[in-house]
């Protein structure tokens, strides 16, 4: 520090001097202030660095975030694509497979009308008609033309065949209580009327030039689809129950001469109206294999007696008579079964019944018995008889009851029409049972069956050795060894009552076969035989 002179006079130097001081405590001070600055500006960049440092690692995180939903989505979207690409390939797949079986019904059709054209030119020259005789009578032949399902009601209605519109059917008012569901059949041909096979002809046309050429549509979406698809199935269980609600009947229509009596064409109507009704069945009586007692009776039509005996046959019945030959039988009738001879069923029911239908399974099931076991001792077996017998309902004819109830003053409200029951005999079926299964009051006492020359190879302990080895097709075995099925079946029951083991059965029909071999016989090589087969 410059001390100043006491008489306080600065010189120029000091002057100077002091100036250039302040000046640099000025520097000092600006330096000192620019220092401070960039020390608080270092301090702010190392901050921003900070800041940016995190904002660049948060950036980088929803950055992979985002690529990551972005690869989902993209993985989503391929699997949605491919589901819908799969899904309309099924679409696809379905509309062709429909098209060609559209296709294949087309050709069917096509197939089928030159086939009946080819029936029908050939029929034009030459008719003919076959039918089976049991006695000297007259038959008519006829052909089937067209069936008309018609509704009548309490109204007057006129109604029109829509075969021939020539053909009207007229109801005055009250003729039917309610609604009547009738189906009128013309069973005589009348002359075909031109206009109307004219028509037929073009429409035939029309359509086959719309198979030939047909329209093809985008299939629906899926939804439609489904909805078109649900909607079709109602209406069509709709249509169903409407079907089975409806009750058809029959309503023939017979063109005659003008020169025919009038009384004499009902009973040819109801004649015809018969026999259109009546179809052709056998009775097939089958019994159990292991129990003749069981017993099975089918009433089937012609076409399917071989496939009803055949799956008899895999559920075990294969014995029994021979089938019936063809009878007369209605839909809806009662097959009633009777018993003769020395056979019944084992209920007491004299009678048995079930109800004919063709198109379902017309079978019964029952076991059968002896009614005296002291009977027929010259048989072997129990001999009996099965009698079929059909039940039909007739209706009276009403016209003739309004008549006599008019002529005897008889008030018809009263009176009402009673259903007739009537009783027609089929055929009758001879059936026979086995006497083996009459029970014993007392076990029957038997003599052990011993071999005597026991120094032969063919001896006790052989004999029951090869029983033990034998399996459970020692059936077969007696079959192939000529053991009759009666035999078989008899030891089976013996060994039944005598609470005896399948072994001792078994040795019991190798006992039988051994006696009934000659002295002569090679029984060794036979028993080699029946080994090699239990081994197989």
């Amino acid at each position: 520090m410059i001390k100043r002179p006491a008489n306080d006079e600065q010189t120029i130097e000091e002057r100077e001097l002091t100036e250039k001081l302040a000046q640099l405590n000025a520097e000092v001070a600006r330096a000192n202030a620019e220092l401070a600055e960039t020390l608080r500006l270092s301090a702010e960049t190392e901050s921003t660095a900070v800041k940016a440092q995190l904002a660049a690692e948060k950036a980088k995180e929803e950055a992979k975030n985002i690529q990551e939903e972005i690869e989902l989505k993209a993985k989503v979207e391929a699997q949605r694509k491919f589901a819908e690409e799969k899904k309309m390939e099924e679409i696809k797949r379905k509309k062709e497979e429909e098209e060609r079986m559209a296709e294949e019904a087309r050709k069917e059709k096509e197939a089928e009308w030159k086939r009946k054209e080819a029936t029908v030119e050939k029929a034009a020259e030459y008719k003919f008609a076959q039918a089976e005789l049991k006695c000297l009578t007259s038959f008519v032949c006829m052909t089937r033309f067209k069936r008309d399902y018609v509704t009548f009601g309490k109204k007057a209605a006129k109604v029109s065949s829509s075969f021939d519109h020539r053909i009207t059917i007229s109801v005055q008012k009250d003729t039917f209580q309610g609604k009547e569901h009738l189906l009128m059949q013309i069973t005589v041909p009348c002359p075909p009327n031109p206009a109307k096979a004219r028509k037929i002809a073009q429409m035939r046309k029309l359509k086959e030039e719309k198979m030939k050429n047909p329209q093809k549509a985008l299939p629906p979406p899926p939804d439609e689809q489904e909805e078109k698809d649900k909607k079709r199935r109602q209406q069509q269980q709709q249509s169903d129950e409407v079907e089975e609600k409806k009750q058809a009947k029959w309503f023939v229509i017979l063109r005659t001469r003008t020169n025919v009596v009038e009384d004499i064409v009902p009973p040819i109507g109801n004649a015809l109206f018969g026999i259109l009704l009546q179809r052709f069945a056998h009775v097939i009586v089958k019994q159990r294999n292991d129990d003749m007692n069981d017993t099975l009776v089918n009433v089937v039509p012609s076409n399917k007696c071989n496939q009803t005996i055949k799956r008899l046959s895999e559920a075990g019945y294969d014995e029994g008579p021979e089938m019936s030959g063809p009878v007369r039988v209605n839909e809806g009738d009662v097959i009633e079964l009777t018993f003769r001879g020395n056979i019944k069923n084992a209920d007491d029911q004299q009678k048995l019944s079930f109800t004919y239908n063709s198109n379902v399974k017309s079978e019964i099931g029952f076991y059968t018995e002896e009614v005296d076991r002291y009977l027929q001792k010259n048989f072997n077996v129990y001999k009996g008889m099965i009698e079929v017998h059909r039940c039909y309902k007739v209706k009276p004819n009403r016209r003739l009851m309004k008549r006599q109830s008019s002529i005897a003053m008889i008030d018809e409200a009263s009176h009402a029409p009673v259903v007739e029951t009537k009783r027609e005999f089929l055929c009758k079926i001879p059936i026979n049972i086995p006497k083996f299964n009459m029970e014993q009051e007392t076990p029957v006492v038997k003599a052990p069956v011993t071999i005597l020359n026991t120094n032969d190879a063919i001896n006790e302990e052989f004999m029951r050795e090869l029983a033990e080895h034998m399996g459970s097709e020692w059936k077969d075995v007696a079959s192939s060894l000529n053991v009759k099925q009666a035999r078989v079946q008899a030891i089976v029951r013996d060994v039944q009552v005598r609470d005896l083991s399948d072994d001792d059965a078994r040795f019991q029909m190798l006992i039988h076969w051994l006696k009934t071999q000659p002295k002569s016989a090679n029984k060794v090589s036979l028993h080699i035989r029946i080994k090699e087969r239990d081994r197989a």
